[in-house]
């Protein structure tokens, strides 16, 4: 009963102090005369009327009209009507602002609720797609067994003129080529890229980049030559080769 007091008391007192505050501010920009105690009853009798359920407020509002009438001595209608009509609607505004403050960002939390119910897929995923946006692409690591195998030099590489290669050297490499279709050409002035796809798996690469790609016969470690409008040039195990788009 206690509390139930008190917070109505609060309540009143809040009312009154906005309402005041807001009748104040227009009788102020209209130059209208007025008393402060006969302001601050009017504001403390409509407040008080307001909180009565169900009618209160219909009684507050030509309650106030008059009150207002009297102590500006000014006419009902347009100076008392259009001052508490404003002083309501600023009122009702600031209300507004306030609940939006108190209730905060009421949109929900996927991360946590996912949480709270154990389902750690839909988080996963989420990370995932966090680290695939903000971290740039990397050439694929090669497999276990290509771990110890001496990684080729780039720089020698591409300065090296190849030598005579045998029939079953060649013929190795055009089978591994045949697997290899280009999917897309991203045009820059500045770094342009193909996507390779390798009959395994889809890659890409640009100008002068050493990967190590996954294709149906083995790991093969591929040097992009060049990129041009429709076309890519590829160094697969020695050997230079042309995909272009179909």
């Amino acid at each position: 009963m206690l509390l139930t007091i008190l917070a109505c008391s609060i309540g009143f007192a809040a009312k009154t102090v906005v309402l005041l505050a807001a009748l104040w501010i227009m009788i102020r920009l209209q130059s209208l005369d007025y008393s402060f105690l006969g302001l601050l009853g009017s504001a403390a009798l409509a407040s008080g009327l307001d909180m009565i359920p169900y009618f209160g407020h219909y009684l507050a509002v030509p309650v106030l009209y008059v009150c207002i009438a009297l102590i500006t001595r000014a006419d009902l209608f347009p100076d008392a009507v259009f001052t508490v009509v404003i002083a309501y609607a600023l009122m009702f505004c600031l209300n507004m602002f306030l609940l939006a403050g108190l209730l905060g960002d009421l949109r929900p939390s996927v991360t946590v609720q996912a949480s709270k119910s154990g389902d750690t897929s839909l988080v996963a995923g989420q990370e995932m797609d966090e680290k695939a946006a903000t971290t740039p692409e990397r050439p694929v690591k090669a497999d276990a067994a290509m771990k110890d195998a001496p990684k080729p030099n780039a720089l020698a590489a591409a300065q090296a003129v190849p030598g005579p290669k045998s029939a079953e050297s060649g013929s190795a490499t055009n089978e591994v080529a045949q697997k290899f279709s280009l999917k897309g050409i991203t045009k820059s002035s500045s770094r342009p890229l193909a996507t390779v796809f390798t009959g395994t798996s889809t890659y890409t690469v640009e100008p002068g980049e050493w990967r190590t790609m996954r294709t149906p016969n083995g790991v093969v470690t591929a040097l992009c030559d060049e990129v041009g409008e429709d076309w890519v040039i590829l160094t697969l195990n020695g050997a230079r080769v042309k995909l272009g788009l179909r």
